[in-house]
């Protein structure tokens, strides 16, 4: 009797392993793969962007802006702007 629970204390210990070895290393692959993913995703899909500079944010330059970013479908541009208004489209 007492091989016998030994035998089944180590066949659990090893099933219990496996088991959450296999659990934890899926989990963490996945968790790792998606935050590498959608970090990876969204730091290339900025930086492979071409920059436009606005300079000023009166009416013709949010204007501009405007139409840039609702013709831009491909979501190629990054727009910067530089401007010396506290409020845009003074």
């Amino acid at each position: 009797m007492e091989t016998n629970g030994l035998t089944n204390e180590l066949t659990n210990g090893v099933t219990n392993g496996v088991t959450n070895g296999l659990t934890n290393g899926v989990t963490d692959g996945l968790t790792n793969g998606v935050t590498n993913g959608l970090t990876n995703g969204v730091t290339n899909g900025l930086t492979n962007k071409e920059t436009v500079v606005v300079i000023g944010l009166g009416m013709v330059g949010l204007s501009f802006i405007e139409k840039l970013l609702k013709y831009d479908t491909k979501k190629r541009y990054k727009v910067v702007s530089f401007c010396e208004e506290s409020l845009g489209n003074y």
